[in-house]
């Protein structure tokens, strides 16, 4: 239920929570895995648990726009004791692969690891896009900037920009 900061700060009131972006990621990782070469299952459990920290730390957010507002290396830390703290109680087994995958999604090195952090952003982007929809006043810019940087494969960058022209 914890919602996501940035839309917070912008005072959207009918924001999506952290689960909301996490599930939309994961779809995301199901339509564009296999098309960009990643292996689908390790992509798509990324995907799911690459915030899921969050919900014992909150959502802190570290750039806005170009600005950085709070150090990445803080974040790791507290999200990390986060994340273990939630699977704790599981089987050593479970426990050590979920843990595994979730440092790989922050190292950002492999391939799936990259494309989750890629989609992960343009998913932001696609909701930036329906907040500025429901509210034309509303300019989001920070969101799109963030994505932009973030989205490198030139697939996913000509989606996020036939996004970005329909503004």
């Amino acid at each position: 239920t914890t919602k996501r900061a940035g839309w917070l700060n912008y005072k959207i009131e009918e924001s999506e929570s952290i689960a909301d972006h996490s599930h939309r990621t994961a779809l995301l990782a199901v339509v564009f895995a296999k098309r960009l070469g990643a292996d689908e299952l390790r992509t798509i459990k990324m995907a799911l648990i690459h915030d899921l920290a969050e919900a014992v730390t909150g959502d802190i957010i570290t750039e806005r726009g170009k600005e950085l507002v709070y150090s990445r290396e803080q974040k790791f830390e507290k999200e990390k004791e986060a994340i273990e703290e939630i699977l704790g109680n599981l089987d050593v087994q479970d426990k050590e692969e979920l843990l595994s995958l979730w440092l790989e999604g922050e190292n950002g090195e492999s391939p799936e690891a990259k494309l989750a952090r890629q989609l992960c952003k343009l998913e932001m982007a696609m909701q930036a896009f329906e907040y500025e929809k429901e509210n034309p006043s509303q300019k989001l810019d920070e969101f799109w900037i963030v994505a932009k940087k973030y989205v490198q494969d030139d697939r996913l960058k000509q989606f996020l920009e036939e996004l970005f022209s329909k503004r």
